[in-house]
């Protein structure tokens, strides 16, 4: 089969997609490394991706541009599938990759997380969660236990 009679196939298929997909929403992440207060409610579905880079070396710009090859950077890539168990319990499950330069990427592992906030915002002064994460990559598993305490007032957040 030749690859130009696939183009009437793929430009269908996009555009069934389009239409059947229903409008997208976003969680508000007011801090991008550290846990919000939020949980999906019940039933409620995300999925997000993540991508970090880790700058390992960089290039001097006072070097000659022989050297631009010294840039190193790392690239982690995250697919997080979350689902709200509970109205205030929610359960994500991660895949993990990391990529080097010029390599191909590889998998690192999973991730396990779950969320419980304990009552509606507002509830108590500070609005209290717990959060359990389950981390197996490679040849190590790490468990991390986070109690979130959030406020918000007046325009201002803290967690």
């Amino acid at each position: 089969m030749r690859s130009h009679s696939l183009l009437p196939y793929t430009l269908l298929s996009t555009l069934a997609l389009v239409v059947a997909a229903s409008p997208a929403r976003a969680d508000r992440r007011t801090f991008a490394f550290s846990y919000g207060y939020q949980t999906l409610p019940r039933g409620g579905l995300e999925l997000e991706y993540y991508l970090d880079a880790d700058i390992r070396r960089y290039d001097d710009p006072a070097t000659s541009a022989a050297v631009e090859h010294d840039v190193d950077v790392g690239w982690k890539h995250a697919v997080e599938l979350e689902y709200g168990l509970l109205d205030r319990l929610d359960l994500g499950l991660y895949t993990v990759f990391s990529q080097s330069p010029f390599d191909r990427m590889r998998f690192d592992g999973v991730k396990v997380r779950s969320r419980y906030r304990f009552g509606d915002e507002g509830k108590y002064w500070l609005n209290p969660a717990v959060l359990l994460e389950v981390v197996a990559y490679r040849d190590e598993v790490k468990i991390e236990q986070v109690l979130i305490l959030q406020k918000r007032w007046r325009g201002l957040e803290v967690t």
